[in-house]
């Protein structure tokens, strides 16, 4: 009895072994090999818990080449300003969009040195 469960198991982690093959090789094939990339919009406002969690989780499960995060500022507290700001220094995120909408306009638009962190 305990040889035929020991079976299912074994038999159960093949096929998801089997599984995760085929979408790593779907995958492959699939996506460009070029580089690509995204963009990401993170809105925190006062209430936000975890800044900090949210943006390095972002980065670290990014699955494409290249990642833009930005963080939309829809009313943050001091706290949360501060920590986007050392995430922003070490490179986490790309930037800190303003609650002005023009800032988002400028980034949708390709305007990006407008956009408070991107400026040269």
């Amino acid at each position: 009895m305990f040889k035929d469960i020991m079976y299912i198991v074994i038999f159960f982690f093949c096929i998801l072994g089997v599984v995760q093959a085929v979408k790593a090789v779907a995958k492959w094939l699939l996506l460009p090999h070029r580089g690509y990339g995204k963009i990401t919009l993170i809105p925190f406002d006062a209430s936000t818990k975890d800044a900090e969690f949210i943006l390095r989780y972002e980065k670290l499960f990014c699955e494409c080449k290249r990642e833009d995060i930005y963080v939309l500022d829809r009313g943050m507290d001091d706290e949360t300003k501060q920590i986007c700001s050392h995430l922003e220094e070490q490179g986490v995120i790309t930037g800190v969009i303003p609650k002005s909408g023009c800032a988002l306009d400028a980034l949708l638009c390709g305007r990006n040195n407008e956009i408070k962190g991107t400026g040269n």
